[in-house]
């Protein structure tokens, strides 16, 4: 594990800042999803209330909603179980996947003294924004890892209100450190490995009157934080960054609806990058590799579960291709070759 001076101590500090700042609703390069504003309820109560006096028993329905909304939590929690049982093999699987990107990482050969690749097999720390529940983290070389939980519900009554709903955004981030200690500038390509093994749900209430939504996102993403400016900052964006590979909905809205249960097993391994970063001699670059998770709950619940049994969140390696341009001194009149 890569040992921190105070110097680098304190860039992290200002990189959790940085990256707290940046955890915002989308990057630079990506679409925004908007927000969403109900419109006035006067004409829903409206509705309510002659209905009711039409002999409309609105009981009895939420009743029965109510017992096949507990008929659905319970198929869910079998399926997750299910899930959970073949969580140790599935995380063997996935142990292989990395086994092999580490073997053929370990043979290539660098193309001169000007070209050199490198493997950063460890994080020097994992963290987690407020919202993710961060139950464990591993460090260790090629195996780094995090167990997480995301749980996000809301419930309202329609007729009670207009409410302003947007999708959260949390976040788990391993942090990587590379130095360049060289004389010169270095041309970076930067390669990270995000593995995910656990699952991932959604459910809607329905109802007569308007039912909900709810929404849940993955998105692995990476981040290089620039040591060297001041204050710190990210590179630009490029599109490789950051990459969808779960996007759940249970989608209820409508008169008249039922309960919507969606589910996924999540088992699979994402890679993202970045081209042509240039790092100044002697100075440190921190590669963020983060998981992104968006909620969007309205009469809704999401969840999503990478903690019970073998599930986790892995960031077992960042592979770096490394230039280093030659330097040519020209003299005046000469033609640089």
């Amino acid at each position: 594990m890569t040992k921190l001076d105070s110097r680098l101590r304190e860039a992290l500090i200002a990189a959790r800042d940085l990256s707290g700042a940046a955890d915002a609703p989308h990057g630079a390069g990506d679409s925004t999803r908007g927000r969403q504003l109900p419109q006035s309820t006067r004409v829903r109560a409206l509705v309510a209330e002659q209905l009711v006096r039409m002999g409309f028993d609105a009981t009895a329905i939420e009743r029965e909603l109510a017992a096949e909304r507990a008929k659905s939590h319970r198929r869910l929690e079998e399926l997750k179980a299910e899930a959970v049982a073949q969580s140790g093999v599935r995380a063997d699987s996935l142990g292989r996947m990395v086994d092999a990107q580490r073997a053929a990482l370990g043979g290539v050969i660098g193309i001169g003294p000007t070209t050199q690749y490198l493997t950063l097999d460890s994080p020097v720390e994992i963290w987690a924004t407020d919202g993710v529940n961060l139950e464990s983290t591993t460090i260790e070389p090629y195996k780094s890892r995090a167990q997480i939980r995301l749980d996000a519900s809301e419930s309202h009554d329609w007729w009670h209100g207009a409410y302003l709903f947007t999708t959260n955004y949390d976040f788990l981030h391993f942090y990587f450190l590379w130095e360049n200690q060289e004389s010169e500038s270095a041309v970076v390509d930067v390669n990270a490995f995000l593995i995910l093994n656990g699952f991932c749900s959604a459910h809607s209430q329905g109802g007569w009157f308007f039912g909900g939504k709810g929404e849940l996102t993955l998105d692995p993403t990476l981040d290089l934080l620039q040591t060297w400016t001041q204050p710190i900052s990210s590179a630009p964006p490029q599109i490789g960054e950051t990459w969808n590979v779960l996007d759940l909905v249970a989608d209820s809205t409508g008169f008249d609806t039922d309960d919507k249960t969606n589910y996924d097993v999540v088992y699979r391994g994402t890679l993202v990058g970045y081209q042509q970063e240039i790092v100044p001699p002697g100075q440190n670059l921190i590669i963020d590799v983060a998981l992104r998770l968006g909620s969007f709950v309205d009469n809704a619940e999401v969840s999503a579960d990478f903690a019970t049994g073998e599930f986790y969140v892995m960031s077992p390696l960042v592979s770096l291709t490394i230039v280093y341009p030659r330097l040519v001194v020209v003299e005046s009149g000469d033609t640089p070759r």
